[in-house]
């Protein structure tokens, strides 16, 4: 299972590596016959094209994130989830974890929370409310939340978790350890 977390940990870092290092490559590539061009005393035309790429790089990523902020953009988004990524089971736990990461969570996503089965609780995440007092939720295996079950619940059986989803997720790492101060409110709310 370490190894198996470890691979899960890289995955995400190699891709941004790649990436990054792939868009600073076609960046040098637009940006160094300019940078050869210009008399640029005592720096070398490397160094200027490489300076260059990258301040080129950040400009582009402050355009896309006005671009993103468009209503036009927004709603290109949404289209996109609801039609095509909404089809990948993990998308989901994916988008709450990252939004649970930058401060953005919003209702309507995966929820943290107990659920009680009998005399035991789980930990959990609440997908959606559905009517007659009942609700759908995701119960995560550990270390990896990424595989799972779904099941439906009675809204009674759930009680709220005062966690973000990568808290949540981290809980889920350690395999419950250091879990106390984190649930002992919610397990004595759930009894």
């Amino acid at each position: 299972m370490t190894i198996i977390g470890g691979i899960v940990f890289l995955i995400p870092v190699v891709l941004t590596v790649v990436l990054v290092e792939k868009a600073l490559a076609i960046a040098i590539r637009l940006v160094g016959p300019v940078a050869q061009a210009m008399p640029l005393p005592g720096i070398s035309a490397a160094f200027a094209a490489t300076a260059g790429s990258v301040a080129a790089l950040v400009v582009l990523c402050f355009a896309a994130g006005l671009v993103a902020r468009s209503r036009s953009a927004r709603r290109l988004t949404t289209t996109l989830e609801e039609r095509v990524l909404a089809r990948f089971p993990a998308y989901g736990l994916i988008k709450s974890t990252a939004e649970g990461v930058v401060g953005r969570e919003r209702e309507g996503q995966f929820t943290p929370a107990l659920l009680r089965y009998d005399d035991a609780f789980q930990v959990g995440f609440v997908v959606e409310r559905l009517a007659g007092g009942f609700a759908t939720v995701y119960l995560p295996g550990a270390p990896t939340a990424m595989s799972g079950s779904v099941a439906v619940m009675e809204e009674s059986r759930i009680v709220p978790l005062s966690l973000t989803v990568p808290q949540t997720l981290a809980l889920l790492r350690t395999l419950g350890a250091g879990a106390g101060e984190a649930l002992s409110a919610a397990v004595a709310a759930g009894r």
